[in-house]
């Protein structure tokens, strides 16, 4: 498997022009590139510049990350002026994703501002295949893939792995894929079951998100208790791993972690640890 690097680890202390010197100086063989650190580097620098550092050293941009959909997207409840605006994002991202030669973006699925995500399962799937299908035909013309992250969070509309292959069975589009995220699938109800992973095919997965976790109780649970993969008790990353393993998965595996006291330190510190410690979970489970 290959080392990768999700800049949300560092978000709050870095920037894109830091991250990419660190990570090439650390070892990491990709980047993600977070879409909102990349327009704040477009905002001195140009796109054809940094694809020109790409091109000069060993670290790769993997990929951008994240858009996020929303339900009525390209539905009849949809908006004239909220599509608009979002198929200019997409758009945006996508031509970048061209330039730099990084063939994946990371798709949530729509979010609910409430504590709780209210909708009918059929409806939800429903709903998301068609905002998918249009996505991905906007994408097929930048050659770019499309990597579908369920959260299980519940304010989430799609919480589990076998949900969104239904939604990726209805939408049935060759760049769509998955994006198994090590603590998103714990959040849908605390557990460390990783089967649905193990049931995959290795080409339906476009991407890897892994870290640990505190082990808090369930309504303490959210994303800033994520950990560094080698730190936290909550989530099972050998069994993850494992189920990796089993389906013949050997592509990038991320270090993605949105922890605020991580944004508190340097992000030298913050890179380092986070290849340190991708690094020896890797390898301790027979994954380099």
């Amino acid at each position: 498997m290959k080392l990768c690097y999700n800049e949300g680890c560092a978000k709050g202390c870095s920037t894109l022009a830091e991250d990419i010197e660190l990570c090439e100086k650390y070892g990491f063989d990709y980047i993600e590139i977070d879409i909102d650190m990349l327009n704040e580097y477009l905002e001195e620098h140009t796109i054809a510049e940094l694809s020109e550092w790409f091109k000069a050293h060993r670290l790769k941009p993997y990929g951008l990350a994240a858009v996020h959909i929303y339900q009525e997207l390209f539905g009849a409840k949809d908006t004239a002026g909220k599509n608009t605006a979002f198929c200019e994002r997409f758009e945006h991202a996508l031509k970048n994703a061209e330039a730099l030669n990084a063939k994946n973006i990371i798709i949530v699925p729509p979010m609910s501002d409430s504590d709780l995500y209210i909708g009918f399962k059929d409806e939800i799937i429903d709903d998301c295949a068609n905002a998918l299908i249009n996505i991905a035909d906007m994408a097929a013309e930048y050659d770019v893939k499309l990597a579908f992250e369920p959260v299980g969070l519940k304010n989430c509309a799609v919480r589990s792995i076998a949900v969104a292959k239904d939604i990726l069975y209805i939408a049935y589009k060759d760049n769509l894929g998955l994006a198994p995220d090590a603590y998103n699938l714990y959040l849908n109800g605390g557990s460390n079951d990783f089967s649905d992973v193990a049931a995959l095919s290795a080409n339906e997965i476009f991407a890897v998100h892994i870290m640990n976790a505190d082990d808090v109780p369930a309504a303490e649970r959210g994303q800033d208790k994520r950990t560094f993969p080698d730190r936290g008790s909550a989530v099972d990353v050998a069994g993850f791993l494992n189920a990796l393993k089993a389906v013949g998965y050997d592509g990038m595996v991320s270090v993605e972690m949105f922890r605020p006291e991580y944004y508190e330190k340097d992000n030298e510190w913050v890179i380092s640890e986070a290849y340190n410690s991708l690094k020896s979970v890797l390898e301790e489970n027979n994954c380099l």
